[in-house]
């Protein structure tokens, strides 16, 4: 469960590769806050696209979990 621009920017980047995912959207930000996290958003799409375009691998913190 993310902000609406988190989850839509996830379900294309599984999309892409082959994942079948849903979704859910948390409350919205107040409006005073929005210009900021529109042009952030801009920005984390054109890297969400960049990083799918050349199949970057995600970055891990921990031990990976298989998925069944």
């Amino acid at each position: 469960m993310c902000k609406k621009n988190h989850v839509d920017r996830a379900l294309y980047i599984a999309q892409r590769n082959g994942l079948k995912a849903q979704g859910l959207f948390a409350k919205g930000v107040p409006d005073w806050y929005s210009p900021y996290l529109k042009y952030r958003e801009q920005l984390a799409r054109v890297k969400a696209v960049f990083e799918v375009l050349t199949s970057k691998s995600p970055y891990y913190a921990g031990k990976p979990i298989k998925i069944n």
